[in-house]
């Protein structure tokens, strides 16, 4: 079949030759109508300095997997909607000058984190945790399913978007610039009696053994709160050799073989010395207008409670010092589901179902288990637990009628309220039973109906009980943080506009500051939180605030103590979070850290401005693995060699460029743009820069 897709382009190709600057801008001027295109095999062969010196209309295609090769194996082959396999492969593979000068930004940026010194596993892992991170899962895939330029290329670096195969396209391309061959696999999931297309990776390591690789799926696993899995790392072959079958043009073949899961544990906390949480920083807003920025930082040390870094925004646009707390509750996955039922233009029954579901949980995390009573009420805990939902069955007007006839109460209020079933005459004990009775008791009350015989009188207000019903169904829990005249009003016009019964008196007296908000809840909210605190590591004691004299301030986590080879304590072990600007771009990092310092104890402005020195963190990850030195009774910084070795053997301090950037005669923007240029372009990216 013809390649008339190809008519349209002047094609210079240095897939087996070096750039020619000159011969690209004679070739423009000969080119006629058609595009100029540069085709190269990968972004090594191009320059981010030859890009600038081209016509900024010159369009550049990096081959990537969609080599001469594959282009033979799928000759004629087409899609379902009729469309060539080889046009589309063309076609997605094809970049702006701008855009491929932004591609190579980000890998470069990528690469920067790398030490020239890991083993290929550790690099290889490095590129597969990073992209699970950084870059999401497209959720408008389907809407833009028909443009794969921006979701199966190398576009999604600078989209923080893509699919299956542009995540396989993204880490061959880094792979195969760090010296790693990896494989590009086409082909399909069982599903269902279907197939399901899917694109995914395998790497071949020195020693010939072949790892299988998804990035995908390991981002899935991230979204739904897996925050730690490998699993799609060389891990569980049967599996995934079950789960993955390459398409017949592939022509794969070869025994796949596994890494060793403790040693990937292991380095998986050693790449994560640094991390960015720029994906699940969100700035969330509650129904009274108020707003708090939140990072999911990962699980705690039993893997049973997600970590949120959290800061209240001030009145005037400011933000509070951070706090910490935990919880059972994903919003992050929320936030993906949602995202993504919104990005399905035919969503099912089922996917609606599941989106008002999820809708519901989110407005609960934000309103319930973030407002700020109850983070107060955490944060004077020792575990800064802010608790979970609990699902109950609403009461219903029937179960309320049957509940205000058997029990008895003494009084209506806690505390001094006692409440006894006329059955047995034991008191009952159970907190959602008594507020399921305390709200009904409270309600007859409301209407002038004091005695359980007469109750058959409460059906005359049964539509303004249902209404009630609806309207917490509808908008989720009354907010202790919203005053009570806003809910007051609200609630009133939506119970008017149900029924003709005036109910002003009711509800003036259910949402008077005298009544427990929770136990309306409680009783006709089907949920409530729960604080287990018995069930959480206590927390409050193992992390502190510091402020730099700038007055920037950073969360310090304690993780205890790092053993040296002979069993001894030598170094405390923390974790440094904080929302730091990058860029202009707003970013929760960690940076794990070493130090002699006593870091929840030691006050000391040294420690904070020097030891603790934002750039100085940075670039201590690389230059030491982490290990930061300390401050000495004396004021002085001092560091121990030796522990450089200890916590990154692999380190060579000798192969780096240190850079003092600070001792430069410069402005400050002109030093942001040495940095900048220092990072880009030195050798193999490892510029430390101080």
């Amino acid at each position: 079949m013809a390649d008339n897709y190809k008519d349209n382009y002047y094609i210079l190709n240095y897939n087996k030759k070096l750039i020619d600057i000159n011969e690209i801008k004679y070739s423009y001027s000969k080119k006629g109508n058609k595009k100029l295109l540069v085709q190269v095999p990968n972004t090594k062969r191009i320059s981010i300095s030859d890009l600038k010196q081209l016509p900024n209309d010159v369009l550049i295609r990096v081959e990537g997997p969609f080599t001469e090769d594959r282009e033979k194996a799928y000759e004629g082959c087409s899609y379902r909607s009729g469309l060539l396999i080889n046009e589309e492969n063309f076609n997605q593979a094809i970049y702006t000058k701008d855009e491929m000068i932004k591609i190579i930004e980000k890998i470069e940026e990528i690469e920067v984190g790398i030490n020239p010194y890991w083993d290929e596993v550790t690099k290889a892992y490095y590129v597969y945790d990073y992209l699970k991170k950084q870059i999401m899962y497209d959720p408008n895939y389907k809407k833009i399913e028909n443009d794969s330029s921006k979701i199966r290329s190398l576009k999604g670096l600078i989209r923080d978007k893509t699919v299956c195969a542009g995540y396989a396209v993204i880490y061959k391309e880094i792979l195969n610039r760090l010296g790693i061959k990896c494989a590009y696999i086409q082909g399909y999931v069982p599903h269902n009696n279907s197939r399901d297309g899917h694109a995914w990776n395998v790497i071949k390591l020195n020693d010939g053994r072949l790892i299988p690789i998804d990035v995908t799926w390991e981002n899935t696993n991230l979204r739904r709160g897996n925050y730690n899995s490998i699993d799609y790392f060389g891990q569980n072959i049967d599996i995934f050799e079950k789960s993955h079958i390459p398409g017949k043009q592939e022509g794969f073949k070869g025994t796949f073989s596994s890494i060793n899961k403790n040693d990937l544990m292991n380095i998986r906390k050693m790449i994560t010395r640094e991390q960015k949480y720029t994906q699940t920083t969100y700035e969330l807003n509650r129904s009274d207008n108020s707003s708090f920025v939140i990072s999911l930082i990962g699980v705690d040390k039993s893997n049973k409670f997600y970590r949120y870094y959290c800061m209240e925004r001030n009145n005037n646009g400011t933000l509070s010092k951070p706090k910490l707390y935990v919880s059972e509750e994903n919003f992050f996955e929320y936030i993906n589901t949602i995202q993504f039922y919104q990005g399905n233009p035919n969503p099912t029954p089922e996917e609606t179902e599941k989106y008002n579901r999820v809708k519901k949980r989110l407005h609960y995390f934000k309103n319930m288990l973030m407002s700020k009573i109850n983070t107060e009420d955490s944060s004077k805990k020792d575990t800064m637990y802010i608790g979970k939902y609990e699902y109950k069955s609403s009461m219903v007007f029937d179960e309320a009628i049957k509940i205000f006839e058997r029990y008895k109460s003494e009084g209506y209020y806690y505390p001094e309220i006692k409440i006894y079933d006329t059955l047995t005459n034991h008191e009952i004990v159970d907190t959602v039973l008594k507020d399921k009775i305390l709200f009904i008791k409270q309600f007859a009350q409301a209407v002038g109906i004091q005695k359980k015989e007469d109750y058959r009188k409460l059906y005359s207000y049964k539509s303004i009980y249902n209404a009630l019903l609806w309207y917490l169904y509808e908008n989720g829990p009354l907010s202790n943080d919203i005053p009570y005249k806003e809910q007051k009003e609200k609630i009133i016009k939506y119970i008017n506009s149900r029924q003709s019964i005036e109910c002003s008196k009711i509800i003036n007296y259910l949402v008077s500051p005298g009544i427990n908000i929770s136990i309306i809840n409680n009783a006709l909210c089907g949920i409530r939180i729960i604080k287990d605190d018995k069930t959480v590591n206590k927390m409050k004691n193992n992390y502190v605030i510091r402020t730099r004299s700038d007055g920037t301030s950073f969360m310090v986590i304690s993780q205890g103590y790092k053993k040296d080879g002979i069993g001894r304590y030598p170094v405390n072990h923390y974790e440094i979070i904080e929302l730091v600007n990058e860029h202009g771009i707003r970013v929760v990092k960690k940076n794990v850290v070493f130090t002699e310092n006593d870091l929840m104890k030691q006050n000391n402005k040294m420690i904070d401005d020097v030891l603790l020195n934002r750039n100085r963190l940075d670039y201590k990850v690389v230059e030491t693995g982490s290990y930061i030195g300390y401050i000495g009774s004396d004021g002085k910084k001092y560091d121990d060699s030796k522990w450089t070795n200890f916590f990154e053997p692999s380190s060579k301090p000798s192969a780096y460029k240190v850079i003092d950037v600070k001792e430069l005669k410069v402005t400050d923007k002109q030093r942001s743009d040495i940095i900048t240029n220092l990072l880009r372009n030195s050798i193999g990216g490892r510029s430390i820069i101080r």
